[in-house]
């Protein structure tokens, strides 16, 4: 695998990912210590996997939210575009009789 490459890229993040992770596992593990509880690897991995899993829950939670709100702005919105649409469709009707007054004169 060349230097330089995405291949050699994605090795590269792979490793980075790994370490990373042990890394964090370790670092569960220890915590658990002072509380006199001691962590196999599959259980702080386990913490670490709930962990990661409650963070994307509340990123999709506000995703949901804010895709909520922005969707009752733009009901707001069509709303307000439909009244004007009828205020523009009168007024075109009104002057469509003057229109037609003025040239029955």
């Amino acid at each position: 695998m060349a230097y330089g490459t995405i291949e050699y890229a994605r090795a590269r993040a792979d490793e980075w990912r790994d370490t990373f992770l042990m890394a964090a596992v370790s670092a569960v593990q220890r915590l658990g210590a002072p509380l006199g509880v001691e962590l196999s690897q599959t259980q702080a991995l386990g913490h670490l996997e709930t962990w990661y899993l409650g963070q994307d829950v509340q990123k999709v939670e506000a995703a949901t939210k804010s895709l909520n709100e922005s969707s009752q702005r733009l009901e707001a919105q069509t709303k307000r575009l439909v009244r004007l649409t009828q205020v523009l469709m009168g007024l075109t009707g009104i002057l469509a009789v003057l229109s037609v007054i003025q040239i029955v004169r």
